[in-house]
């Protein structure tokens, strides 16, 4: 699975540089020639194999430590979103919430009725006509 350098912040990035670094001086003609000469190529592959396994355990464990870290992050903020959504429940139907106590009360009788069909209410007398 590969290392997600922008999780990993400055740290991260000052070793991943110092990684590359490394291995470009190991990549470099002098070193590889040496090696050449000394007919040790398979040193030179297995020198190269334990720099790039130092460098990646290394980013591995500051990749989990920040992974960590966000997950604890996530966990305090989901706290907190759950005491603050914790508030009042609903009022049964055909009650309201009085905004002075903050109770349940029953909603008041003055419905108006409806005309019957053909029919309309007189804005003066409020009968139906």
């Amino acid at each position: 699975m590969p290392i997600d350098i922008n999780l990993l912040g400055d740290e991260g990035n000052r070793l991943f540089r110092e990684w590359k670094t490394k291995v470009e001086k190991h990549n470099k003609y002098l070193v590889r020639n040496k090696y050449y000469k000394e007919r040790r190529m398979d040193d030179w592959q297995k020198d190269l194999n334990e720099i790039n396994n130092h460098y990646r355990k290394a980013l591995k464990e500051i990749e989990n430590e920040k992974k960590k870290e966000m997950k604890e992050l996530e966990k305090a903020v989901k706290e907190a979103e759950k005491a603050v959504k914790t508030g009042r429940k609903r009022c049964p139907t055909g009650t309201r919430r009085n905004k002075k106590t903050g109770r349940c009360e029953k909603k008041s009788a003055q419905t108006r009725k409806r005309c019957p069909n053909g029919t309309r209410r007189n804005k003066k007398s409020g009968k139906c006509e």
